[in-house]
């Protein structure tokens, strides 16, 4: 037979848990080179791991670990990548991922009291989002936005 290589799968051809999967090793590869100091990149990856996963779809059939998985790797990716604009000095750019984050959070809230995968409420709903506005507020105070870093809190 002769060889024939075979093309890795777009992300369009990507189901819904090969996102997820590749969405993860974004977010793995983008810590790393966070912690590196590689900020510029890891502020890439860490979007591309948002953008692999943003119109995912999933149904009935999907399991809580599953979409706890996307929730997770959404406000994760958010917030990193906001610490990652902040390094960069993008402070304009740096204010819209907390706020993504949060505006998945206020979707969610309507589930509070449910299991989501094993995400508490105070995971979802204590942590994350003082999490997310502690970003937007540090941003403002880098960008010496100080009247707006107050308001936030």
């Amino acid at each position: 037979y002769p060889y024939r290589p075979v093309r890795k799968k777009t992300v369009s051809e990507m189901n819904v848990y090969e996102r997820v999967s590749h969405s993860q090793t974004l977010k793995s590869n983008a810590t790393t080179h966070f912690q590196s100091k590689s900020y510029q990149l890891a502020l890439q990856l860490y979007g591309q791991a948002v953008d692999t996963i943003r119109f995912v779809q999933h149904d009935s059939h999907s399991s809580n670990t599953l979409r706890a998985d996307l929730v997770e790797l959404v406000i994760a990716c958010s917030n990193n990548a906001d610490t990652c604009c902040i390094q960069l000095q993008k402070f304009r750019e740096a204010k819209a991922f907390p706020k993504n984050a949060l505006l998945l959070l206020d979707a969610l809230y309507k589930k509070r009291g449910k299991n989501v995968g094993g995400l508490t409420d105070v995971k979802l709903f204590g942590e994350w989002r003082c999490k997310s506005y502690l970003l937007m507020s540090k941003t403002d105070m880098q960008d010496r936005e100080y009247e707006g870093a107050v308001e936030i809190l």
